[in-house]
């Protein structure tokens, strides 16, 4: 049984680029009147070519766009400690930095170990301290990582650094020749990968809660449909391929569903499909119009737009 809820809602399609994608509740408050001066040294690297991504430097962007942090650039650094042990405080209070984070990079095995450490420059206290490994082509997942901890520590609020988005881009090249290009993303435009692209539009991407798979609606043949497609392989399949509307498709929370809206008889409704089965169920009945549905974390609450 699934339970309905009328209302507006705003959802923002992000999933996490290191582990499975999960609901979140997006609550805007008031900026912070001036952003905390944060230094993040330069990583040491004990290798000898030279790396392709620059750890600190994604960090600091990472911390700059949330708002709350002002890196200090490295042109303006007294000293460049990788280690907890190299840190001389007296340097970063002249800078008037309140936090400075350190780090190393050690080859091993194929792979790189990475270990970091923030401190409170007032306390000359250790807050955080950690560690991670990878290879050459993870490094920006693994400065987003660190980003992410540091700031769940200083502010108690989960980092988003390491989520990717999906977008679609429009190139028009004529009045009736327009490209439409499905792209995902890491948050901050980094590393895109097209994933589709159509003369014809491409509508509300979704990424499934597994981050593996997406959905999106597609006019590719002048009437919308909705397609389920595999990230890694590219595979698709069509979902639905009604008369009238095939649109806002919206993931369950386990992923084994799919809630839409359907005016194949006449009037903007949800529908629900089990993916596995394809069962189609209808959800609402009503001569409003029923749109943009989303579902609760229980599964079986389904929230919905109407202008009853």
């Amino acid at each position: 049984m699934i339970n309905l809820f009328r209302g507006l809602l705003v959802v923002l399609c992000f999933a996490s680029a290191m582990v499975s994608a999960e609901e979140k509740n997006i609550l805007v408050t008031s900026g912070s009147d001036r952003a905390a001066p944060i230094a993040v040294v330069p990583f040491g690297w004990q290798g000898g070519n030279v790396l392709p991504e620059d750890m600190a430097e994604i960090i600091s962007n990472d911390l700059r766009n949330s708002g709350y942090y002002a890196p200090i650039p490295k042109q303006n650094m007294i000293s460049l400690p990788t280690q907890a042990s190299e840190v001389i405080f007296r340097d970063w209070k002249a800078l008037g930095a309140q936090y400075v984070m350190v780090g190393n990079i050690t080859p091993a095995g194929g792979r790189l170990q990475i270990q970091y450490a923030l401190f409170n420059v007032a306390t000359e206290q250790q807050v955080l301290t950690g560690n991670v490994s990878g290879t050459n082509d993870q490094l920006r997942d693994m400065a987003h990582y660190i980003a992410d901890q540091s700031f769940e520590k200083l502010t108690g609020i989960k980092g988003a650094f390491s989520t990717r988005m999906l977008y679609v881009t429009a190139e028009r090249f004529s009045e009736n020749n327009t490209r439409y290009t499905l792209q995902r993303s890491d948050y901050d435009g980094a590393r895109a990968v097209t994933l589709l692209q159509s003369r014809e539009p491409i509508l509300s991407p979704r990424f499934a809660p597994d981050g593996k798979r997406i959905a999106y609606v597609s006019f590719e043949q002048k009437r919308p449909r909705i397609f389920v497609q595999h990230i890694d392989t590219g595979r698709r399949e069509q979902i639905t391929n009604f008369e009238g509307l095939n649109g806002a498709p919206a993931w369950s929370p386990d992923g084994s569903k799919l809630a839409f809206v359907l005016s194949k008889d006449g009037n903007p409704e949800i529908y629900v499909i089990n993916l596995a089965s394809r069962q189609l169920s209808r959800v609402t009945n009503d001569s409003s119009i029923d749109t943009e549905p989303f579902f609760g974390k229980d599964g079986s609450t389904l929230y919905f737009t109407s202008d009853r």
